[in-house]
């Protein structure tokens, strides 16, 4: 499904040349659950972006479902993201805007019919077990509910790719699972995720492949690993 060969991307700090990543090499197949882990500054963040063409390689190239990224233009890149589904640590929800509105503005502005709004935004707010507060804006949620909110708007399209880019750095331990629990349940029904975390226990916990970068380089790939660095 995701392919990265020899991937490399540099930016240039003060004339000096600075790897991100470096000849990055990576499989992931449909419907797999990856944690990619690493210190600050290890590539994670990068990764992502070129993955979502939000940044471009400097060397190698970027398949998603056969298509190359690196080729698509950037006008086009919004057909991509269509099928990737995003989660925040910062949760990114609008103030002024209940969880169920929430939900729904990505599907109005894509066009969709107010009835079939409606219905998906029910599905999503039972899926993420949030139908209780549909009406709650984003102050009167928990931490753990504003991201159970952030997820079900991730899922509004369908998306064949979930992301989850620390999406446990602002909860406390119980909020944390919760969430990861989700990730999995998400997983289970076919989507595949990318959980880019430092959480060391959630990563130990989950028993999935973990992914290890470091200085730009995978370190380690193990199909059931541990967060070892």
């Amino acid at each position: 499904m995701i392919l990265f060969k020899e991937v490399s991307k540099v930016y240039k700090i003060n004339n000096k040349e600075i790897f991100a990543l470096r000849d990055v090499n990576l499989e992931i197949k449909k419907s797999e659950f990856v944690s990619l882990v690493g210190k600050s500054g290890a590539g994670k963040t990068t990764l992502l972006n070129l993955l979502i063409g939000q940044e471009r390689p400097d060397r190698g190239r970027i398949f998603f479902e056969e298509v190359d990224i690196t080729k698509i233009p950037s006008r086009k890149l919004f057909l991509l993201r269509q099928k990737i589904g995003m989660v925040f640590q910062d949760f990114r929800l609008l103030a002024n805007k209940t969880a169920s509105e929430n939900i729904a503005f990505a599907l109005e502005v894509a066009g969709f019919p107010q009835r079939e709004v409606k219905k998906l935004v029910e599905q999503l707010l039972i899926l993420v077990g949030m139908k209780e507060k549909a009406d709650n804006f984003p102050f009167e949620l928990s931490g753990g509910e504003k991201q159970r909110i952030a997820i079900a708007r991730a899922l509004v399209r369908q998306p064949d790719l979930i992301i989850a880019d620390e999406p446990t750095g602002n909860l406390d331990p119980i909020n944390s699972w919760e969430i990861i629990n989700l990730l999995l349940k998400i997983n289970e029904l076919g989507t595949t995720v990318i959980l880019a975390t430092h959480d060391k226990e959630v990563v130990n916990k989950v028993k999935k492949r973990v992914v290890i970068l470091e200085d730009g380089m995978i370190i380690k790939d193990d199909k059931e690993g541990r967060y070892i660095l």
